[in-house]
């Protein structure tokens, strides 16, 4: 439910006091969380207190995703190219640093057992192409909605909140299909959901009608998907669970950002809604072109 009280939360913030309220908001709940991890979260044991941050890769990584998505945000600029080449080179470049560094450090913020897993490799590359495929789709709906549609903060929050229900229905769904099906199949069907939604939005675009049904079936696509990507990338050895469940997690957080940021971009090459159409197809083969690998590749495997 936190993603529908989030569209509403959300929405009634910024009609309420613009939408930097959406950011500030997060400040004290931050300051709160900070609190209550050091008075509850017991400390390491001191075996393990030994074992440092990977301050170097992780400042490597924050450095790389910022390039990434700095480069594709500056393609929406007329006088931008120049610029967004640069940042998206040197995002490349601090990727590849990124890689080769996590494979010398000792203390690796991936650890190198983990990326040796073939289901964490994939649950993660999964992971972040459902976020990548449904964050910038829902981004676009609420950017044609109000600049194209005229509609309030709180009247887009409510009219995306279909994407939150299905995400739940897909959730629920997931669990009698993950009886029947192969890892593949489940991660197929999810896919095709996001894809099918993807491309009613396009054909669609426009209409809010189009919008709600296409994110709806966009929202039980991945929570169908997202399930069959933890279930995978989570099947590894019981000391390498609490890793993948963090690279898991991460791969989803990246996928969102530089999902966005992408599509986001490819959408300002036209007009809306002609732009945000294009932005969404390419959302649409993304996903339908993920799932299909899936299916040809894995539908036999439950490993």
């Amino acid at each position: 439910m936190a993603g529908v009280l989030g569209y509403i939360v959300g929405g009634g913030l910024t009609e309420a006091f613009g939408w930097r309220a959406v950011y500030a908001v997060n400040a004290p709940i931050g300051v709160v969380l900070f609190v209550a991890v050091l008075v509850v979260v017991p400390s390491l044991p001191a075996s393990e207190r030994q074992r440092r941050l990977d301050l170097v890769g992780a400042l490597l990584l924050v450095a790389a995703v910022m390039g990434l998505i700095v480069g594709a945000s500056l393609f929406q600029r007329p006088n931008g190219l120049t610029a967004a080449v640069g940042a998206l080179v040197a995002g490349t470049l601090l990727t590849v640093a990124f890689v080769f560094q996590q494979g010398r450090s000792k203390t690796p913020l991936i650890p190198h057992d983990a990326m040796r897993t073939a289901n964490l490799r994939t649950g993660s590359v999964l992971s972040f192409l459902n976020t990548a495929t449904t964050s910038s789709a829902g981004v676009l709906a609420t950017l044609l909605l109000q600049q194209h549609l005229g509609f309030s903060a709180l009247q887009a929050a409510f009219t995306l909140m279909p994407f939150s229900l299905g995400v739940i229905g897909g959730s629920v769904l997931s669990r009698p299909l993950a009886m029947r099906l192969p890892d593949g199949a489940l991660s197929g069907v999810g896919l095709g959901g996001i894809a099918a939604g993807n491309a009613i939005l396009a054909l669609t675009a426009g209409s809010v009608a189009g919008i709600v049904v296409g994110v709806a079936i966009a929202g039980a696509g991945l929570g169908i998907a997202a399930v069959a990507a933890t279930s995978l990338g989570t099947r590894v050895p019981a000391d390498l669970t609490g890793s993948a469940t963090g690279v898991l997690n991460t791969a989803a957080q990246l996928g969102t950002a530089l999902g966005v940021a992408a599509l986001v971009s490819v959408a300002a090459i036209a007009d809306q809604p002609t732009g945000t159409a294009i932005a969404w197809a390419g959302g649409a083969l993304i996903a339908a072109a993920a799932g299909l690998s899936m299916v040809m590749t894995r539908s036999g495997r439950r490993t």
